[in-house]
């Protein structure tokens, strides 16, 4: 991808997340990666660009967190069993609005819902990233 890395580097960031589970594993192991590709993009300057790079790993971590399997598993262990006491307790419900309902927490369908949110924050998460790596040494100057 060479100067355009930086637009693509919240994928590595929300792969990590998705193949780990965990926003903190993902930085343990991408954020090498992502400061490597810092030196070898800005050899002069790599220090300011290897922050900012790391900072989209872990953003992105967070917008990968959401299509982690891990994620989805907790999430329906914890709405399943509440749904079915809902279905218990409200009798009125007839079987088909409970069978959509059902099907609502199942993991491809949450997965497919969540997709869309998935490429939208990533594709904003390149953006800011690509175009913020302009100004990452102003932030330097200002707040320091």
């Amino acid at each position: 991808t060479g100067t355009m890395y930086p637009a693509f580097s919240p994928i590595v960031g929300a792969l990590g997340a998705f193949l780990t589970g965990s926003g903190t594993n993902a930085n343990v192991l991408f954020g090498p990666l992502q400061i490597a590709s810092a030196q070898s993009l800005d050899p002069t300057n790599w220090e300011n660009l290897g922050f900012w790079l790391a900072a989209v790993n872990s953003g992105a971590a967070g917008i990968g967190k959401m299509l982690s399997p891990q994620s989805i598993a907790i999430s329906i262990g914890a709405v399943g069993p509440a749904l079915k006491a809902y279905l218990d307790n409200h009798k009125e419900i007839t079987p088909e609005e409970a069978h959509k309902l059902e099907h609502e927490v199942e993991a491809n369908v949450i997965m497919n819902s969540a997709f869309k949110y998935f490429l939208i924050f990533i594709i904003m998460h390149g953006a800011i990233a690509f175009f913020g790596q302009n100004y990452i040494h102003l932030i330097d100057k200002v707040f320091f």
